[in-house]
């Protein structure tokens, strides 16, 4: 109950709190005293709600290398779990950056961040401490609390020293609802409530899905699992969207070609818009697409938009090739980019097909098709 109550307070004088006040004395420092105070009066002893609890004396701990030493024997089992913990720990920090960068309108520098964190978490294991990152949290914090400059994390970690020195007795009395009260209250002020207003407003079903997702994950385990989660959904998402193959199917405009010398009827010809790499998953969107067109006796591929093409795709185009010298359909080819054209030349594409049939653009298509009416 009291744990409750406390938290309510926390949260209630961060939201009433004057800004005028907020460069001298931050909110949450101001809330956790005055629950620290109300704790130790109606707790003097202890007995209330759970607290920090004890807090280290001594700089260096039983833990320490510097009093260990370092045991080298289970090395191979510590490299995975080190690897894991490094990946996450840049994710982190990194997503961290972002967000500060925005709060504070401020490009993140990321390498020197990650420089920072790996000299650090090597330094930190000689005086028993844990692996750190950069903590999404302490850093909104401490922005909403005023600061402007690198010397916040200089003077909030000789704050953290002296405090653990001197007044380690009286924050251990600190209730951990307390804590929970000030992480709400940031959280909730740390999200872009008018960008996730945009996405559910402009219905981007891709975006709202990792939003959600991630909220999910964040709530269900943790902020890090959540990271880890959100990147590998952005990722699959990327991936599918950038290895569809676009087509699209048009007749010939002879409006478009007044002025350019193209002077044939080309009321029968085909101009296919490729925009995609095309590879195994995406080989049949073509042939589909083609037979939906109705009667052609001439195709003109525009591939500009295409960056890739792989063996599979060739072979499907190869077929496709087959069958439109079978009806006697002629194929034109126009735009293909230097790596599809290398690609086609390698697996033989050119042979088949002729290397008369690639021209730059779709007008000079056009006019090789009059030619060879001729």
């Amino acid at each position: 109950m009291w744990a409750v109550i406390f938290g309510l307070i926390v949260v209630a004088i961060m939201i009433v709190y004057p800004k005028k006040l907020q460069t001298m004395i931050p909110s949450s420092l101001a809330s956790i005293i005055i629950v620290l105070i109300i704790n130790m009066i109606i707790f003097p002893s202890g007995g209330g709600p759970a607290e920090v609890g004890e807090i280290p004396g001594a700089l260096i701990t039983k833990d320490s290398i510097i009093t260990n030493g370092i045991d080298l024997s289970n090395i191979s089992q510590l490299i995975m779990p080190a690897i894991s913990i490094a990946a996450l720990g840049m994710v982190e920090s990194l997503l961290c950056g972002a967000s500060a960068g925005k709060m504070k309108h401020e490009k993140l520098d990321a390498q020197r961040e990650l420089t920072a964190q790996g000299i650090g978490n090597i330094i930190i294991p000689l005086f028993g401490g844990i692996p750190a990152t950069a903590a999404i949290a302490r850093t909104s914090v401490a922005i909403k609390s005023g600061g402007k400059t690198r010397l916040v994390s200089v003077f909030h970690s000789i704050t953290l020293i002296l405090s653990m020195f001197l007044l380690g007795g009286v924050m251990s009395r600190i209730p951990l609802s307390a804590l929970a009260g000030v992480l709400m209250v940031t959280a909730w002020r740390m999200n872009e409530w008018s960008a996730i207003k945009h996405i559910f407003k402009s219905k981007i079903k891709s975006s709202i899905g990792m939003f959600l997702i991630t909220m999910s994950a964040t709530v269900i385990f943790d902020l890090t699992i959540a990271i880890a989660v959100g990147i590998v959904f952005a990722m699959l998402i990327f991936i599918i969207n950038s290895t569809r193959l676009h087509v699209s199917v048009s007749r010939v405009d002879p409006a478009r070609l007044e002025g350019r010398g193209v002077t044939g009827d080309h009321s029968k010809t085909l101009i296919v818009y490729l925009s995609g790499p095309m590879f195994f998953g995406t080989q049949e969107v073509l042939t589909r697409e083609l037979m939906k067109s109705g009667e052609y006796d001439a195709v003109v591929f525009s591939m500009l938009g295409v960056p890739t093409i792989d063996t599979s795709a060739i072979l499907e185009m190869e077929e496709l090739i087959e069958e439109f010298r079978e009806c006697s359909i002629r194929p034109m080819f126009c735009g293909v980019q230097h790596q599809v054209m290398e690609m086609m030349l390698r697996d033989g594409f050119l042979d088949i097909v002729g290397d008369e049939c690639f021209v730059w653009d779709a007008v000079a298509a056009l006019k090789h098709l009059e030619g060879s009416d001729k």
